[in-house]
């Protein structure tokens, strides 16, 4: 046997019994070193990281829906792995440990149900009044009524206890629409003609004489109408629909919205424009009308209304296409 390269050696049974006793280093053994611990601030950071991201998340849903719901997830994930090591969870009873998790889990549950799983609410509904004719003045709205006008309601309502933003719908009746107005007054809603497609127009004739007339092209297909003797020329009829913009519908609300609807009379048709031509117009020159709405023909009988579109709630984007049967209202 070598010399003992530690002098002083005692049994393992000795240095048991006397653990103040510095063991040395014998034959077979090697230095063991302490893991190195975490210092004070990174575990704070590591705890921290994934509350910041999934708080982060719930910021960016509100520019790019889906990109923050994978962020959110992404962070409270973060946050779990965090609890299953962070040093003073792992050091006490696994009880701890489990309800930490647990409470994350839970939240990663409430949130997949709450926003990503939220469905489609929306309800749009239409009837007509089809029976019965107003009093000469009477208005619905501010449309002042014609026995020439079809009146078609369209409803928009938000059955939810969420409040829907960023509401954008086409609304497009199977006839042509004279006007259209919003009748509850909600102030964050607005509803406009769609530039294009076919209209129908024109001017009492306050001036005699040859009479030029012009149409300029403006922004995405709107003619704007003017001619050398100083007419005023109003849209009589569009085709394009109407555009209800809403930055908000509050809960348990409907937006109302009435359509006056007409035909033009067959004898005042004039000819249709080709249908590859960027723009067409027809002009015609009709003796003895008073007011342009005697160019109408019968009021028509609407049967749907076409609704497309988009609104979110709860910051998940939603789409509608659909198309409304116009229930009998009265």
């Amino acid at each position: 046997m070598g010399d003992n390269p530690n002098p002083g050696y005692h049994s393992s049974k000795y240095y048991r019994n006397h653990p103040e006793a510095r063991q040395p280093i014998g034959y077979n053994q090697t230095p063991t070193t302490k893991p190195e611990e975490r210092s004070v601030l990174v575990v704070w950071l590591l705890r921290l990281v994934g509350v910041g991201i999934a708080i982060a998340g719930f910021g960016i849903m509100t520019a790019s829906f889906w990109l923050g719901i994978f962020i959110v997830w992404a962070g409270l994930i973060a946050v779990a792995c965090e609890g299953a090591s962070d040093p003073i969870l792992t050091g006490g009873p696994i009880q701890i440990q489990i309800v930490v998790i647990g409470i994350v889990c839970a939240i990663f549950g409430w949130f997949t149900i709450s926003f990503p799983l939220t469905r489609e609410a929306s309800v749009s509904q239409s009837y007509a009044i089809r029976h019965g004719e107003y009093r000469a003045g009477t208005k619905i709205g501010n449309i002042e009524w014609d026995n020439h006008l079809a009146e078609l309601h369209a409803v928009f309502t938000n059955p939810t206890n969420d409040t829907f933003s960023d509401v954008d719908l086409s609304l497009y009746p199977d006839f042509p629409t004279h006007k259209a107005e919003i009748l509850n007054g909600l102030l964050s809603c607005d509803l406009k003609p769609i530039p294009g497609g076919m209209t129908f127009g024109g001017a009492t004739n306050v001036k005699g004489g040859m009479t030029t007339v012009t149409g300029k092209l403006i922004g995405e297909g709107q003619l704007d109408m003017h001619d050398n003797q100083g007419n005023v020329y109003t849209t009589v009829l569009t085709q394009a629909g109407y555009r209800l913009l809403c930055d908000k519908v509050p809960p348990r609300f409907s937006v109302q919205m009435v359509f006056a609807l007409g035909e033009v009379a067959n004898q005042f048709r004039l000819q249709d424009p080709k249908p590859e031509a960027r723009m067409s117009m027809a002009i015609g020159e009709i003796r003895g009308a008073q007011s342009l709405l005697e160019l109408l023909g019968p009021r028509p009988y609407p049967l749907t209304l076409k609704v497309q579109g988009t609104y979110r709630q709860r910051w998940k984007p939603f789409s509608i296409t659909s198309e409304v049967k116009v229930e009998d209202g009265n």
